[in-house]
């Protein structure tokens, strides 16, 4: 089974038991996989995994090894 299967199998599980969705994303800054679970009804994000916080934590990480490690001498 691939990604795409198991993640649509997911999302029709998740909304028929509790009327959520599961959306998927790669974040542009640190690019690393978001997973959002969101009410079906209202397009409400429920949570966020890693949560918004530490996705600008990370990226914010990666600036300062960046700049930390860069090879201008």
């Amino acid at each position: 089974m691939d990604l795409g299967n198991a993640v649509g199998k997911a999302n029709d599980i998740a909304q028929l038991f509790y009327n959520t969705e599961l959306n998927f994303r790669i974040d542009e800054s640190t690019k690393r996989v978001i997973v959002s679970v969101v009410d079906g009804k209202s397009g409400e994000v429920i949570r966020q995994i890693p949560p918004e916080e530490m996705v600008k934590l990370i990226a914010h990480f990666d600036k300062i090894q960046a700049l930390l490690f860069s090879k201008k001498y």
